[in-house]
């Protein structure tokens, strides 16, 4: 009997304007720098006034550098700290083999959103009474983020 929790790459939820959609930038650990340096310069020649960039967890360091970057070359750079509340389903079960792993965040700013993430092995899939040897708690965390605001000059 073991307690695991596993986390998969979560899909992203814009609920943002097609605009802001087009002048945001979600930055994650695994973002190389210079390939979000090259993005954000491409849409600061396409968008009319600033480019945000985004990044949560791990990604405020990547985040933050690529936003000392844009500082340094002369660029306004204005700096936004967020956390964010996050429910994760813990579920213990009889064997190891699979897990389930559910996420819902909700934040004071306009940008709620929900992540929902459900990951098993494909052998346990095909066992329907695997659900009746599992106990689940939902355990809350607070994740920070940042949202960096690069102004055109």
């Amino acid at each position: 009997m073991g307690k695991s929790v596993t986390k998969k790459r979560l899909p992203t939820i814009k609920v943002l304007s097609h605009r802001r959609i087009k002048s945001t930038m979600y930055v994650k650990s695994s973002t190389p720098f210079m390939s979000a340096v090259k993005k954000v310069d491409k849409m600061l020649t396409v968008c009319p006034q600033y480019v945000t960039v985004m990044g949560m967890g791990k990604a405020v360091r990547r985040t933050l550098a690529v936003a000392c970057h844009f500082q340094e070359r002369m660029l306004r750079v204005q700096v936004r700290t967020t956390t964010v509340d996050v429910l994760d389903r813990v579920t213990t079960t009889e064997s190891t083999s699979s897990s389930t792993h559910t996420t819902s965040s909700s934040s004071n700013n306009s940008s709620n959103a929900t992540f929902i993430a459900t990951t098993a092995d494909t052998a346990s899939d095909s066992d329907s009474d695997s659900d009746s040897d599992s106990d689940s708690e939902l355990k809350k965390r607070t994740i920070t983020g940042i949202e960096v605001l690069i102004f055109k000059q």
